[in-house]
């Protein structure tokens, strides 16, 4: 039986769709050992003092005796971050509602009594985590050079912090999105006209 003829651009798809599939497998065993790390965890729990002191230690589940495991060192908590994805499903929800009712399409939407919800691993919470670390960090750093530049005050003022955050939006979502968010038309400057030489046979010029 021959086999069914694969278009190049279907495969091309086909690979693409693979490969996120890996990156994404990649991603999550990349940030899965994060809880494990000591970068990212608290300082071991410790009984006793001087030469006495060691670490704290419980019974597991199964009655064995083992160190009480460090807690994670987060800047978000689980229920912050999912508070935050769920905002972003409802946004999405009624983006969608609202593009329905221009197409006077009935939709299912949202339900009242139970929001939307996306399911998140370990592994993408450390990386949201990080993610908006990074994005605070650099607020923090503009409106520090803003007010280095600027010189007129001691300390990071709130007018420095809300320009940092209209300059920084500004490249994060000029960067995702699909046009710039502004479009500057800049004029061109009119061509000057060249005067017209004489001609050799041109009686005025022979004056």
């Amino acid at each position: 039986m021959a086999k069914a003829k694969i278009w190049s651009a279907e495969r091309s798809a086909k690979n693409s769709k693979a490969d996120a599939g890996l990156l994404i497998k990649k991603y999550n065993a990349a940030w899965g050992v994060a809880p494990k790390s000591t970068l990212f965890l608290r300082r071991p729990k410790m009984i006793g003092s001087g030469k006495n002191k060691k670490r704290a230690t419980m019974k597991n589940a199964k009655g064995v005796e083992v160190p009480v495991p460090q807690k994670a060192n987060r800047a978000l908590r689980t229920p912050a971050i999912k508070t935050l994805f769920s905002g972003a499903a409802a946004q999405v929800t009624g983006m969608l509602k609202r593009e329905a009712e221009q197409l006077k399409t009935p939709i299912e939407g949202e339900l009242k009594v139970a929001a939307s919800l996306p399911s998140l691993s370990k592994a993408a919470e450390f990386a949201f985590e990080h993610a908006l670390s990074a994005y605070a960090q650099t607020l923090f750093s503009t409106a520090l050079g803003l007010k280095t530049s600027i010189a007129q005050h001691g300390k990071i003022s709130a007018g420095a912090m809300s320009a940092a955050v209209e300059l920084v939006n500004g490249r994060v979502f000029a960067s995702a999105s699909l046009a710039p968010g502004i479009v500057v038309p800049i004029a061109k400057k009119p061509r000057k006209k060249r005067a017209l030489k004489p001609k050799a046979d041109d009686p005025a010029s022979s004056q």
